[in-house]
């Protein structure tokens, strides 16, 4: 119980981080957030920081995970992130599947667009191996990626994770 309420404390904070830091920090010369309007394709890495696991183990055998934590992110998106995340396995030996996802608030700076932060969520299957789907929360940025739209997938490792996808700057 105090380990649900505690990853229930971990989604207020973000929800409240975000609405926080939802006010716009920086406008263009020309009125708009962004510097260069259109679809761009990106690729960059992130690399865990600190992090903070908890385990729960459910009545038949599932095991559920939680985890929080700082991450660095390098290529054309450069800056620092802290998020939570979660993981569920069926039980072993049981038919069924894993799942997986977080939310993170990342401050940085995207080459094509400008600085700020955005708010993206990530959710797939389990695996190393299986990609991810991520998305920017729309209206969630500040500073000049406050109307960043876009999303693509990422591949996990032990120590970070590699993403590729699209974005379209304000």
């Amino acid at each position: 119980m105090i380990k649900r309420l505690r990853w229930r404390g971990l989604v207020l904070l973000a929800v409240a981080v975000t609405l926080v830091i939802g006010t716009p920090l920086a406008v263009g010369a020309n009125g708009r957030h962004g510097s260069s309007s259109g679809k761009h394709h990106v690729e960059f890495s992130r690399v865990f920081g600190d992090q903070v696991f908890s385990q729960l183990t459910g009545p038949n055998g599932e095991e559920f995970f939680s985890i929080s934590g700082t991450s660095t992110i390098s290529g054309d998106l450069v800056g620092t992130g802290y998020g939570a995340g979660y993981a569920g396995f069926a039980a072993e030996g049981a038919e069924g599947f894993g799942a997986s996802g977080g939310v993170t608030i990342w401050t940085l700076t995207a080459s094509p667009c400008g600085t700020g932060t955005l708010v993206v969520i990530a959710a797939g299957a389990l695996g190393m191996s299986q990609p991810m789907s991520w998305q920017i929360a729309q209206g969630a940025g500040t500073g000049d990626l406050v109307d960043v739209q876009g999303g693509g997938t990422s591949t996990s490792s032990a120590t970070g994770s590699d993403w590729v996808g699209d974005i379209r700057c304000g």
